[in-house]
């Protein structure tokens, strides 16, 4: 699994975001398959992507071409984006460039709103924990 914030989606489903740099350990393999997902607890994934080549870089080797891989309009974009996210910008920081394809768009053009996913995590959690806590309590008896 991979997680994307929204603003990725159709990006990512339309083909113009096609790599992606993360911090921490390596956890993607050439060839395998993973499913993207919103948050943890968001239990249906939006898309399945191959991953294509994994390599470890400094942030500060990006170029134009991977900015827009990313899905920005220019690497102003993709700086002041991480920025955002992360808090800081350093350039010397090495960060995972996974470059992946879309094998299966799980979504079929439709994106829900931030209500319905709302709504479909929170449905799906509550039955998680009715679940549990029937097995706590011994069930409906």
């Amino acid at each position: 699994m991979i997680l994307f914030k929204k603003e990725f989606i159709d990006k990512i489903l339309n083909g113009t975001k096609t790599e992606t740099r993360r911090k921490g350990k390596k956890r993607w393999n050439v060839g395998a398959i993973h499913q993207l997902q919103l948050s943890w607890f968001d239990k249906e994934p939006f898309a399945k992507v191959e991953i294509l080549s994994v390599e470890e870089q400094q942030l500060l080797e990006i170029t134009e071409a991977d900015a827009i891989a990313e899905g920005f309009k220019d690497i102003m974009a993709f700086w002041t984006w991480w920025e955002k996210q992360y808090g800081h910008y350093d350039p010397l920081l090495l960060v995972w460039v996974v470059k992946f394809k879309v094998v299966e768009n799980l979504r079929d053009g439709a994106v829900e709103s931030d209500e319905e996913r709302h709504n479909r995590i929170w449905d799906n959690m509550s039955d998680k924990r009715k679940r549990y806590d029937d097995y706590i309590t011994g069930g409906d008896e």
